[in-house]
Formats: structure tokens, C-alpha cells, sequence
């Protein structure tokens, strides 16, 4: 089964479906999804469900997402005496409101420590912030200024690779986008 959302809000869907198509009483053994930022629940949290009765499935995806982001949830039945497990995959198509100047910074093997710029483009919100900044690695070193994120590898003597990520709070709105960039010394 597909599920598709577009939009920003809401960031759930509500998945209506057959959960017991036996005769007999249909008890639900699982219910899990394909990573973290996938929450599913039942409606009231039913683990029971007579004979042709309806379940309402709750996926939420978290936070901080922008453009498509897809994810699997199992849910895993005993139905009569029969054992079967739904696979339900979600799509959520969602605007890119803050975009990267560059997906990938470069610096060449053996060049200087240039500091390079790391700059966000807003499609259509002005006035959001940088709320923080978390690399993976200790081989570069960043500050920010006027909402950029300027960095400088610590030496281009040999290769390293590293991930910065950026979370930008909007104007208007409760949560952060997360954005990610590739840092390469090749």
C-alpha cells in the first residue's frame, strides 16, 4: 500500500484500511517503521478488532523535513489464525523552503586553509535564524556570521570527508528545518 502527502502541515497521515478480514477476532502483534523520524500508532491504540472491523493507522513524519521523504511501516496481525504483516509505505512530498548555496564543499589536497561559505536560500520566508550547527568531524572548524556558516578545514595534507548539519528556525512556526552539507578535502 502507498500513502502520499503533500504540503507542509499536516505532517500526519491518516491511513483508513481493513485491518481484520477474517471471521474471527484479529488481535495486532507489531507496529513499527523504517526509522526514527516514522512515528505510527493506532487510533486509541486498539490491539483488538472484530470480525470486518476498520483500524485507523497515524503515521507522523518528525520535524525538520523538507522535499520527499519516504518511509515503511509493518504492521503484523493475527488474524483467525492466520499471521500477516501489512507493509505501508509513506511518501511525504514537502516544500523546500530553505535551500543550500552548494550541497558539497571542496578543497583540493594539499591547498590553503580558504574558509569557504556555506549560505541558505529561502524560498519565500524571510527572518529565520540559525538555530545550531553539529559536524561529525573535527577536521574542520566553522563560525557564523550574518547567516552563513563559514568554514575552514584544520589541514589539506590528506583526505577527510565530513558532514555539516544546520538547523534554521522559521519565522512563524514551531519546529526547525535541517539542512545537510558534504565537506570533501580530495
Amino acid at each position: 500500500m502507498l500513502a502520499y502527502l503533500q504540503g507542509l502541515k499536516p505532517r500526519s497521515l491518516r491511513l483508513r484500511f481493513y485491518v481484520n478480514r477474517s471471521d474471527d477476532a484479529a488481535s495486532v502483534l507489531s507496529l513499527a517503521s523504517s526509522c526514527s523520524c516514522l512515528k505510527a500508532l493506532l487510533k486509541d491504540n486498539r490491539v483488538s478488532y472484530a470480525s470486518r472491523d476498520r483500524g485507523v493507522l497515524v503515521v507522523t513524519l518528525g520535524e525538520g523535513h523538507q522535499g520527499t521523504q519516504e518511509g515503511t511501516v509493518h504492521l503484523r496481525t493475527m488474524e483467525g489464525n492466520q499471521e500477516i504483516l501489512y507493509s505501508i509505505t509513506c511518501i511525504f512530498r514537502l516544500p523546500e523552503v530553505i535551500k543550500l548555496s552548494s550541497a558539497v564543499l571542496r578543497w583540493g589536497l594539499g591547498d590553503g586553509l580558504e574558509e569557504k561559505a556555506l549560505s541558505f536560500i529561502s524560498s519565500d520566508r524571510d527572518g529565520w535564524m540559525l538555530e545550531s550547527v553539529v559536524m561529525d568531524t573535527d577536521r574542520f572548524t566553522y563560525t557564523v556570521r550574518e547567516n552563513c556558516v563559514f568554514l575552514t578545514p584544520v589541514s589539506t595534507k590528506e583526505p577527510s570527508r565530513g558532514i555539516i548539519t544546520v538547523k534554521i528556525r522559521l519565522p512563524g512556526s514551531e519546529g526547525c528545518v535541517v539542512v545537510n552539507a558534504k565537506l570533501k578535502i580530495e
